[in-house]
């Protein structure tokens, strides 16, 4: 069985325990992307957390600028990772040249952006 999360979820912004749905789920656990557009997944880390596969988007948190339209999905078994690595070789699924080149120009400032991120959410949360 595959137990598909998301978290954070969108509209609501409702955060799952990861963890303990992990330890209870079925075969694998997916913590799909839907809410998860609006924060980066260094923040939450969905796979320390117990989840076997992230799905997730590039295109805000990520790259930062809402120029390139980008997907990814991480796995914490390698064998699964090849398996999908694999899928999206048949599908076609892959990023062009330019695509690359925003995605990898954003990573520059993802660091700085991501500090600024939990900061500013650190102060509205404590206001």
């Amino acid at each position: 069985s595959l137990l598909w999360i998301e978290s954070p979820s969108n509209p609501g912004l409702d955060v799952c325990d990861i963890r303990r749905l992990a330890e209870r789920g079925g075969e694998g656990v997916v913590d799909g992307d839907e809410g998860a557009a609006l924060v980066c997944r260094l923040g939450q880390r969905p796979l320390a957390l117990g989840a076997d596969f992230s799905v997730a988007s590039g295109t805000k948190a990520l790259t930062g600028h809402g120029d390139v339209l980008l997907g990814y999905v991480t796995c914490r078994d390698p064998e699964l990772a090849a398996s999908v690595r694999h899928w999206r070789k048949i599908v076609g699924a892959i990023p062009g040249p330019m695509e690359a080149w925003l995605a990898h120009r954003s990573l520059a400032t993802l660091d700085v952006r991501t500090r600024r991120q939990a900061g500013n959410a650190l102060a509205v949360a404590e206001a």
